[in-house]
């Protein structure tokens, strides 16, 4: 999902939601959206409403492996943020076992979001860290502190469903 050339966006801020794949970053992709006022995106590439431009990107993505520029992310949008998100590596390689990755190609691929993700971490105060676990947990308040280093308002109302439940039987 390289970002089109010319791209103006509708707002000047702009979410970039990244993850690996079955990270939980197209759930949290639609509800940040959904907060901003753009209602029925799937969650795929990108989504403009009156208030910000929400990029949803797994890492990496397309089946020729692509990965999102973020040195060019930065440069064309001074007034962005970050979500990084995360889930726990069984679960997400249980939940992604129809991907178009071999097992090995998964490994890989989740060790290059992780250097990734830590080097954003590391480099943008305009990052927050999403925990897919932590969202299942705590649910709305855990989303309203999202919403506040976002800087928007919501009432956040929405039901969760636990995608984790299903490869943690016995546990």
């Amino acid at each position: 999902m390289p970002i089109p050339e010319g791209y103006t966006p509708v707002s000047d801020k702009t979410i970039f939601v990244i993850g690996p794949e079955a990270s939980g970053s197209r759930l949290i992709a639609r509800h940040v959206a959904h907060a901003h006022g753009i209602h029925g995106w799937g969650g795929h590439a990108w989504a403009c409403g009156p208030f910000a431009c929400i990029l949803h990107c797994s890492l990496p993505y397309t089946k020729h492996r692509h990965w999102l520029d973020v040195e060019t992310c930065r440069q064309r949008y001074p007034n962005r943020r970050w979500i990084l998100c995360t889930r726990d590596a069984t679960c997400s390689a249980s939940s992604s076992i129809q991907s178009k990755w071999t097992p090995q190609e998964r490994a890989e691929n989740r060790n290059m979001a992780s250097i990734m993700m830590n080097s954003l971490l590391l480099s943008d105060e305009r990052t927050y860290v999403w925990s897919y676990e932590t969202f299942m947990l705590l649910g709305k308040p855990y989303f309203m502190d999202l919403c506040k280093f976002l800087d928007i308002e919501t009432h956040g109302i929405f039901t969760l469903t636990d995608g984790n439940k299903k490869y943690m039987k016995g546990q």
